[in-house]
């Protein structure tokens, strides 16, 4: 029985009964570069597999005892990955389609003609090494939806998934900017008796709302300017399955109150037609918003929230679950690597500590982040405190920034009071005094010092309206310049969509000044 001493080298196992051909086929692969081990017999050969690491096997059709036909038979359950090549001196178009339907990569007759061979052996390696790559990402994709962490807060989140999950009720999900909403969402649907059916997700935010009715319920050809062939609409692309209605709050509402039919009814027509379409779709909606504000403002309907709320989860942000950072870390240095081609690095205790003391006002997508950027850019596999500060610098402010429900924003850029309410588009919020935890902010002067705005009167409507303008547009100026003007990167740092970052730029004068 032999087994193989080469490291770094693809292993080819080569099962035949003539020691001529044994010895010909081993010269050959090694010369180029694989490292070979022989066999002649398939029983010696399912124990060499058994023994060593094989990377593919070439294997004889008619051998003593177990046949080559049969050994394809018997390792299949056991190595399903392994590619194989079949090879026999006695052609046939039985065997050669047997072989292929058991799994074989390819067929040859002999004499072997050494330059297919060599080509052929090295598309099957390319094409094992692709799947399992493709594999271990879905793997990976997989453990995404299995809600990474230990923590309390987590345990109590999935449990209550599962019990939401064997239900047929809508559910709303609440929770701030990137603490993982439309992952919970999916989790819901993959545990549900719909996880067969599809998922569909609509970001209610990145659609302009006169456009939100033809994405739900799709159109008719000709039913608009453009409109030059039928479309289906979200609702029956989700038939059978989930419809996610993401960041809901965003919707018009006259969207809402066209969806809140179709919802009480199980029915719609598209844009422009007349027939009657009927659907059978879960609904999970989620927001980053207090719902009873809006609905207060006018801007929600009141009717359409208690539609909605029928179950509510409530993901918690990421500072309520640190010890579940260094999990969350390492699994997107894991996943960052493997996408990115790149060696899996590892996180050394005190870059640990670091991201632990951090508030992470942007949540898990900007741990993500981070993990990703240093995937990408560090050269070291062991990332130390100091290489982490190198790629985040903010994670120095102390506490790692302002937070105060969904103020905080990604990659660390801390926005007080009114500056957060502004990007936000919320004025109101804007209104409140800052929390004490804030002084010390750009706003109110370095930390100890008295605020400059102490004892001062009240700002006017028109003194406040311009105070939010001149904050939101250096907040939009500081991420622009942070992501090379990238307007789409630098619209997930301030946790919009990027098409109210282009419209606040337009807006603002951006556009123009970037321009000249």
């Amino acid at each position: 029985m032999e087994k193989h001493q080469d490291k770094g080298k693809d292993v080819i196992l080569v099962v035949d009964d003539e020691p001529e051909i044994l010895r010909s086929l081993r010269g050959m692969l090694e010369d180029e570069g694989f490292a070979v081990l022989t066999e002649p017999s398939a029983e010696a050969g399912i124990r060499s597999l058994k023994q060593n690491n094989v990377n593919l096997a070439i294997v004889d059709v008619f051998l003593p005892g177990m046949s080559g036909l049969e050994f394809l038979k018997t390792i299949g359950p056991e190595f399903p990955e392994l590619p194989t090549i079949v090879m026999t001196g006695q052609g046939s178009y039985e065997a050669a389609f047997t072989a292929l339907k058991l799994g074989a990569y390819d067929f040859f007759e002999k004499p072997l003609s050494p330059e297919r061979l060599i080509l052929s052996i090295r598309n099957a390696l390319e094409a094992a090494r692709i799947k399992a790559h493709r594999d271990e990402l879905l793997k990976i994709e997989r453990e995404d939806f299995a809600m990474i962490g230990e923590s309390e807060p987590i345990q109590k989140l999935r449990q209550e998934i599962r019990k939401v999950a064997s239900s047929e009720s809508k559910v709303l999900i609440t929770g701030e900017n990137g603490s993982g909403k439309e992952l919970v969402a999916r989790a819901v649907h993959e545990l549900s008796v719909r996880k067969d059916f599809p998922f569909v997700k609509l970001n209610c935010a990145a659609i302009p709302k006169d456009l939100v009715e033809s994405e739900l319920f799709g159109f008719e050809k000709g039913a608009f300017t453009g409109a030059m062939q039928s479309k289906k609409g979200k609702l029956e692309l989700a038939d059978g399955g989930t419809l996610f209605l993401d960041e809901v709050a965003d919707m018009s509402l006259e969207a809402q109150a066209k969806f809140l039919r179709a919802a009480e009814f199980g029915e719609f027509e598209r844009v422009g037609g007349t027939k009657t379409i009927r659907f059978d779709v879960r609904i999970i909606a989620a927001t980053n918003r207090n719902i009873n504000d809006e609905i207060l403002r006018g801007s929600f309907r009141e009717d359409f929230y208690h539609r909605l709320n029928v179950l509510m989860i409530e993901v918690p942000p990421l500072r309520e679950r640190t010890n579940d950072i260094p999990l969350l870390a390492q699994h997107f240095l894991r996943k960052s690597s493997l996408e990115n081609t790149k060696e899996e690095k590892k996180l050394a205790p005190d870059a640990l500590e670091l991201l632990k003391e951090y508030s992470w006002p942007g949540n898990v997508r900007q741990l993500k982040n981070l993990m990703e950027r240093i995937v990408i850019m560090s050269d070291s596999s062991l990332i130390t405190r100091e290489e982490v500060l190198t790629r985040c610098p903010d994670l120095t402010v102390p506490g790692g920034g302002v937070m105060r429900g969904d103020e905080g924003v990604a990659s660390g850029l801390s926005l007080p009071g009114a500056q957060g309410a502004a990007m936000r588009g919320d004025e109101a919020a804007a209104s409140e005094p800052a929390s004490p935890g804030a002084r010390g902010s750009s706003a109110e002067g370095p930390p100890g010092e008295p605020s400059s705005l102490a004892g001062a009167e009240p700002a006017s409507p028109s003194d406040l309206r311009s105070a939010l303008a001149n904050a939101e547009e250096a907040a939009i100026r500081k991420a622009l310049r942070q992501t090379s003007w990238n307007v789409s990167e630098a619209a997930r740092i301030l946790e919009i969509d990027r098409v109210t970052l282009h419209k606040k730029m337009k807006k603002l004068g951006i556009e123009k000044k970037i321009q000249e």
